[in-house]
């Protein structure tokens, strides 16, 4: 990270931060807005929670075999 050599540049770099923010916000829907809630409320739940495993099995069982004609 670099540091910014004028109060002008650190300005511009926080108003277009803000403007990401805000974006995002607008951007993100109800139902994920909920999710990110819920995450954050049971937080220690959800740091035990295995997410690596759970795309590994998602990941092998939607795998296409190496011998298949998909996409050829």
């Amino acid at each position: 990270m670099t540091i910014p050599a004028t109060v002008a540049s650190t300005e511009r770099i926080f108003s277009k931060l803000k403007l990401v923010k805000n974006y995002l916000r607008s951007a993100m829907s109800q139902t994920r807005l909920v999710d990110l809630a819920r995450l954050n409320i049971e937080s220690s739940i959800a740091r035990q929670v295995d997410f690596y495993g759970g795309i590994r099995n998602f990941s092998n069982k939607n795998t296409v075999p190496a011998n298949s004609s998909y996409g050829n």
